[in-house]
């Protein structure tokens, strides 16, 4: 045992220097394209008016008390955000979510986006991001490099630089459920930031019977799906899978939430 964990604290610097680099690298590259994003987005909404998507923007970043993130259109159904800092932010919105939603439901859309950017969500995933890169890059490592190669040699009766297969196969496990297990910790934090983000949403318009609503037209508006025989069966033997891999809650219980603070809120 302590041989395992002195081996394991030889991974510590690695995950610190790629968990660093990648980071770095993320906030490079959103840097870059938030670069992109405001000059895109001051040319093509220099002299917009107040009634579009730009100008609810505007009104909700002046309530929030930050600058005005650049604003950009993609085609199909998008709408997300990501900043390094909250004074340098993107909202991204779909050209197909602009003919879709109303004036009352494209602002409460923005709003919960603006939640995102007020609690810096995107920089914390991020590093979320990175150190779990990093600890799969350790683990990769060690399977192709170390573990590999010594049960290839043992097969072969050659004797490898590491010859306990089994001492190698312990650190591969442990660093694979390390890795799996953080990684379900991030998706639990995921779902955490969607309501922390409706909690800001409902801040913004004042009124979360608003936000209550504004997802319950969300519902309605998600057309429904045919489903085969094999998509069913498939969803009911990975459902408790997916379920725990999901990054966003279920509306049903972000309006339970919502409505609990609502409650909370008249009380007061």
């Amino acid at each position: 045992m302590e041989e395992i964990l002195s081996f394991l604290a030889f991974y510590i610097l690695p995950v610190v220097i790629i968990s660093a680099l990648s980071f770095w690298r993320f906030c490079r590259s959103v840097e870059f394209d938030v670069t992109q994003a405001f000059q895109f987005s001051d040319r093509v909404f220099a002299h917009a008016g107040e009634g579009g998507c730009y100008g609810i923007l505007k009104k909700l970043a002046k309530k929030a008390r930050v600058n005005t993130p650049a604003l950009i259109h993609m085609e199909g159904h998008a709408l997300v955000t990501y900043a390094v800092r909250k004074d340098r932010s993107v909202v991204v919105v779909g050209k197909n979510d602009l003919e879709l939603f109303n004036r009352i439901e494209m602002e409460a859309a923005l709003a919960h986006e603006l939640g995102h950017i007020l609690n810096g969500h995107h920089v914390k995933a991020m590093l979320w991001h990175s150190v779990l890169l990093a600890i799969y890059f350790c683990a990769f490592v060690t399977f192709f490099a170390l573990l590999l190669p010594a049960l290839v040699a043992d097969i072969f009766g050659r004797g490898p630089f590491f010859s306990d297969l089994l001492f190698l196969l312990r650190i591969t496990v442990i660093l694979t459920l390390l890795w799996v297990g953080l990684e379900l910790v991030f998706r639990f934090y995921l779902r955490r930031r969607e309501f922390q983000a409706d909690e800001k949403w409902a801040e913004l318009v004042v009124d979360p019977q608003k936000v209550i609503q504004a997802l319950r037209r969300f519902e309605v508006l998600v057309l429904p799906r045919k489903k085969n025989f094999a998509q069913l069966a498939w969803k009911f033997l990975v459902f408790w899978v997916t379920r725990a891999a999901d990054t966003h809650p279920s509306d049903e219980k972000r309006i339970a939430r919502l409505e609990k603070l609502a409650r909370e809120k008249a009380n007061t």
